[in-house]
């Protein structure tokens, strides 16, 4: 689904659900599966 949304050039928050204790190695996540799927800088709202 995040492949679709690249090619029809969507633009992108990146968010995390990292709120607890135990949950911060979460915290880049979102950034990861971002690039690995081809979002741009130019394309993230919230960076």
């Amino acid at each position: 689904m995040l492949e679709l949304a690249v090619e029809i050039g969507c633009r992108f928050a990146i968010n995390n659900g990292c709120h607890a204790p135990g949950q911060l190695e979460w915290h880049s996540y979102g950034a990861d599966k971002a690039v690995k799927t081809g979002v741009t800088i130019h394309r993230v709202v919230n960076w």
